[in-house]
């Protein structure tokens, strides 16, 4: 499709009135942004000059944070789903946290503010192509890492018109709201407790977002940093769900099992059961444990506090690779 227009573009088959809907599948509105983009680009710190603090801005951030953990943690879930895979322990999500907020550290030393994290549209890939090899996604982030400094390839991609990017989303995004649902699996939707909290969750969530971004000037105060943050705080859909949701969740009665929380290892089961009928029984200290640490934690007895790594049992057997075999 994109070739499509460009072609369109060559031709003037689309309008160059800016007004006309027809423009935006247009290629050459952002020319002048590969031309002015160099060859190469390397990222380095105090780039955008001298870092300063703002509490607005700090704020922003720290809120893009942590709706950006809840969507780690709710695609770390996804991913092991999508694969058929163990349902992911404690301490793997704690490692990918971890290494989402070094690498967070770093990007904001570089001027990119919060700029690592799990993408949601990666999940729908691996639901649409079914590969879940490790070695495809090393591949694909070393070229990453190699485009990302080729400056110009980042501004061609920016050529890709609106309309590409609609049809490209359109079959991703209806993967990944089918994911999202899918996480409810394990909820009593039959219940009035949950329907009422997923409900008056989404509600929430989309319509104060919503009215924020309609009306931004409802809400002020004597201060310009106040105003700020609460511009950011209620205009972030999926920061106001998760804390509505987390609220009621938390303080409308009900049952264990009525708001899905299960054991591990009842979960194990029922995933083990999965990959017996589909012949891949994977051990998952090969899907979640870290080669060489057992040892590690068996002669340095602090490392087995450490909360993003797998726990240390003794009665666990230590192959040669150094993890633990628990399936």
């Amino acid at each position: 499709m994109w070739v499509v227009c460009a072609v369109c573009t060559k031709l003037n088959v689309f309008s160059d009135d800016p007004d006309d809907m027809s423009f935006k599948a247009r290629t050459d509105v952002r020319s002048k942004v590969i031309q002015d983009t160099p060859w190469i680009l390397i990222p380095y710190p105090g780039q955008f000059g001298t870092p300063k603090f703002n509490a607005a801005i700090f704020l922003g951030f720290l809120i893009a944070v942590i709706t950006s953990v809840i969507e780690s943690v709710g695609d770390y879930i996804a991913t092991a789903r999508v694969c058929h895979a163990y349902p992911v322990p404690r301490h793997a999500l704690n490692r990918g946290i971890a290494i989402e907020g070094i690498f967070s550290v770093i990007s904001g030393t570089l001027g990119t503010g919060h700029a690592t994290t799990s993408y949601s549209t990666t999940v729908s890939l691996l639901g649409l192509t079914k590969i879940g090899s490790r070695i495809v996604l090393v591949i694909s982030g070393i070229i990453a890492v190699v485009l990302a400094i080729i400056g110009k390839f980042g501004a061609v991609m920016t050529s890709v018109p609106d309309p590409v990017l609609g049809g490209i989303t359109f079959a991703m995004l209806g993967v990944l709201c089918s994911l999202g649902l899918s996480a409810l699996q394990n909820v009593e939707l039959r219940s009035s407790r949950n329907l009422s909290v997923i409900g008056i969750s989404l509600y929430f969530a989309v319509v104060l977002s919503e009215w924020q971004r309609q009306f931004p000037d409802s809400l002020k105060t004597d201060s310009d940093q106040l105003n700020q943050i609460v511009k950011v705080t209620l205009g972030n859909a999926m920061f106001v769900g998760f804390i509505v949701s987390l609220i009621m969740d938390n303080t409308v009665k009900g049952t264990d099992r009525e708001r899905g929380i299960l054991k591990e290892d009842a979960l194990s089961a029922e995933n083990k059961q999965t990959l017996l009928e589909d012949d891949h029984v994977i051990p998952r200290s090969l899907l979640f444990d870290l080669p060489f640490v057992s040892r590690l934690q068996k002669s340095c007895k602090p490392l087995r506090h450490v909360p993003f790594l797998q726990p240390y049992i003794e009665s666990y057997d230590v192959t040669d690779n150094g993890s633990n075999q628990y399936a």
